[in-house]
């Protein structure tokens, strides 16, 4: 009688799940029909259900782990849709396209911004698109390698996003890594597998975050296994795609001492070694992404309000992207 409860209980958390998810799936379908940016209102309301219903998968996992395999069909394929849908929030995954083009035509890709006549021979109808044209692009080396790669495939802004929707699966397979290294409940992988800001930030608007994260979190896998030098490469790596994990090398070199501080530096100094060699080591762009880019407006408005009133010496014109 009892294993015939049990088997009706996961019986219906599956339907529950596959309710959810097939609900998902028709907001995921509607959202990548529609241009994101002229339609906010909407797209909040379609992301506010598609953060109740992943909420509702969550909770349904956490009491029936018999169910999670829905959830790996659903992150799969939820992220395939959105891959395929116009990146209409974010212009950033022309540059990427831009910076690979103009690597397979060997140019280096720090040596030039978009607007040098010297590359007018490269435009295509994407490159009025680019963001901040008049800027050298800011994207560290091993970003440039991956961009560089797949315009050597032959991708274009679909074939970049597919990747990116691929390199987000592979957050997710990094993420249950450190859930069971850390012995923590896999219900919580849920909370990123169904994720909307997730989706919409990686596989919709081709963001090349998630590459970063993957490897950051397999950075924080390692460690729990106390795997120093494997964890030390891969936070040297994630660097060299977003420059923010630098924040996390004191925690890693502590723990590792003089070896992973070794490995660190090595893998650091290889991957920026290719541009250093034929070019400038990093983009400029880069300093000016650091001095004059503006975000999380309330916050910067105070900041920049308080910072006026205490010095009130000229300042650069804030860029907005």
């Amino acid at each position: 009688m009892i294993q015939h409860t049990r088997l009706d209980d996961n019986l219906s958390a599956s339907r529950i799940i596959l309710a959810a998810g097939i609900l998902s799936l028709v907001l995921y379908l509607w959202m990548a029909s529609l241009d994101l940016a002229a339609s906010l209102p909407l797209y909040l309301a379609l992301h506010g259900l598609l953060t109740g219903l992943a909420l509702i998968a969550w909770r349904t996992t956490a009491r029936f782990p018999s169910t999670l395999g829905w959830i790996v069909a659903g992150a799969v394929l939820f992220r395939l849709i959105v891959a395929f849908s116009e990146p209409t929030l974010s212009d950033d995954l022309y540059r990427y396209v831009w910076d690979g083009r103009v690597q397979l035509h060997g140019v280096h890709p720090y040596a030039h911004a978009p607007v040098d006549p010297a590359l007018e021979a490269l435009r295509d109808d994407d490159w009025a698109r680019i963001n901040h044209p008049e800027l050298r692009t800011i994207y560290p080396p091993l970003a440039q390698g991956v961009f560089a790669g797949l315009a050597a495939l032959g991708a274009g802004t679909f074939g970049f996003k597919l990747f990116l929707a691929l390199a987000d699966l592979a957050v997710l397979a990094a993420l249950g890594g450190l859930l069971r290294r850390a012995t923590l409940p896999m219900d919580r992988w849920v909370l990123y597998a169904w994720n909307p800001v997730a989706l919409v930030e990686t596989a919709g608007s081709g963001h090349i975050e998630p590459v970063g994260v993957a490897l950051v979190v397999a950075t924080a896998a390692w460690l729990c296994t106390r795997r120093m030098r494997l964890a030390a490469a891969a936070l040297a790596a994630a660097v060299h795609v977003k420059v923010l994990p630098l924040v996390l090398v004191p925690a890693v070199v502590r723990r590792g001492r003089f070896a992973a501080l070794l490995v660190l530096a090595a893998v650091l100094a290889a991957l920026a070694l290719p541009y250093a060699l034929s070019g400038p080591a990093v983009g400029s762009g880069l300093f000016d992404y650091a001095q004059r880019w503006e975000r999380n407006a309330v916050i910067y408005s105070a900041t920049e309000s308080l910072l006026e009133w205490v010095d009130t010496g000229p300042r650069l014109k804030p860029l907005v992207g």
